[in-house]
């Protein structure tokens, strides 16, 4: 587990100039973002379910290179524009990478921010491949998750 971390921490770092491992101390800030307050809410707590088991499960056995995993969770509300801000936020609070939002209506604006803003993003929700292939940046990911595969893929994930 705690070497395919290191690998996709690798390729993070790729992406965002070392800032992983260029702070050698205190926690490593993953950005998580998702529908925590709307109607949707009630359809995806398998993703949240899996994602936090994930991190547990991870710092629990020490984190990665003895660094524990930080989430900070933000709200989408649902909004391409809330999304944005709250993005930005992330960034303010010093993440490495996101994880999420959901949504199809989302994906735009998530990918625009992901370029500009050069940070990776992990969107675990859309459900047209076209939002997929239309969005997918350098920054911009999205892998397919089942609720029978969240745990495993988030673990693999992080």
């Amino acid at each position: 587990m705690k070497k395919a971390l290191s690998a996709v921490l690798a390729i993070v770092m790729l992406f965002t100039g070392s800032v992983v491992f260029a702070q050698e101390e205190g926690p490593i800030k993953i950005g998580y973002m998702d529908q925590l307050t709307t109607t949707l809410a009630a359809s995806l707590p398998w993703v949240d379910v899996g994602f936090n088991l994930a991190v547990k499960q991870i710092n629990d056995a020490g984190g990665i290179n003895g660094r524990k995993i930080e989430v900070i969770r933000k709200d989408t509300g649902n909004d391409p524009a809330i999304t944005v801000e709250r993005m930005s936020e992330l960034k303010e609070e010093g993440v490495v990478a996101i994880v999420g939002p959901s949504g199809d209506n989302l994906a735009p604006a998530s990918a625009q921010w992901a370029e500009r803003n050069k940070m990776v993003v992990l969107s675990f929700g859309t459900a047209s491949t076209k939002a997929n292939i239309d969005n997918a940046t350098k920054y911009m990911f999205y892998p397919a998750l089942t609720p029978g595969k969240s745990v495993n893929s988030w673990r693999l994930t992080l």
